[in-house]
């Protein structure tokens, strides 16, 4: 009597409880795919980041060991123009001489000053270029390879695909649970029902699953009659007060 009505009851239970957990087993799974794939995603992108980060200290040495070789030159340009500027002085110191003498004219003069002019300007540029160039790798310098600008940007980014890697795993951690918590929900059911039928004799388990098929049946037989009974009685009662009623 009660361990049938028992069972029977478990029995019910579980197969309404069956297609509500087997979704959310579903769903859980789904999760936990794509957490997955968020974990693989994240872990290319910290690869890459990293392979960023080394390429960026690559980059800030060279361009340390560049500013190097820049300043050596623009010391021999400094050299080289203060040797045509003395050279530019001297021709006009002589050219002015000439043209004292009359072996010079005033155009000889003019391009002579010009010269000079030139020379004294180029080695101007040059001796700020120095300057400016010195600024730079004090600068560098200072900061080294690893506080360079694009080191420290290529850091950046690696700390920001570090993060989304913990949180990819966290949140594949979290699928799993969920998924391990739907399965056993739907391992319970199905065990309490398992239960509840154990304690019936033979017979009574056959009654059972009887009785459980032919509350199947009724359900699907219910459905199929109100179905056939109810259709188009939505559309008779709409013209039955259409008729009846007075129209606003």
């Amino acid at each position: 009597g009660d361990a049938l009505k028992e069972s029977v009851k478990a029995q019910d239970a579980a197969g309404q409880s069956a297609a509500d957990y087997a979704r959310q087993v579903k769903t859980a799974q789904q999760a936990l795919v794509s957490a997955n794939q968020r974990v693989a995603d994240s872990e290319r992108d910290l690869a890459k980041a990293t392979e960023a980060v080394n390429k960026a200290r690559q980059t800030a040495a060279e361009q340390i060991a560049d500013l190097s070789e820049d300043i050596d030159d623009a010391r021999l340009d400094e050299r080289q123009s203060v040797l045509d500027l003395a050279d530019a002085e001297q021709d006009l110191a002589k050219t002015r001489q000439d043209f004292a003498l009359g072996k010079a004219t005033a155009d000889d003069v003019a391009r002579a000053e010009l010269a000079y002019d030139r020379a004294a300007d180029s080695l101007s540029d040059v001796r700020k270029r120095i300057k400016e160039l010195s600024k730079d790798q004090a600068d560098a310098n200072r900061k080294g390879v690893e506080g360079s600008d694009v080191v420290q940007s290529a850091l950046e980014r690696q700390r920001q695909a570090q993060q989304n890697l913990a949180n990819s795993q966290q949140s594949a951690v979290n699928a799993a649970e969920n998924l391990a918590a739907a399965q056993e929900k739907t391992g319970a059911a199905t065990e309490k029902a398992a239960d509840a039928m154990a304690k019936l004799a033979p017979a009574g388990r056959e009654l059972v699953e009887t009785l459980l098929g032919l509350k199947t049946a009724y359900e699907g037989f219910q459905r199929a009659v109100q179905q056939t009974l109810l259709t188009g009685v939505a559309d008779e009662l709409r013209r039955t007060a259409t008729q009846i009623l007075p129209v606003a």
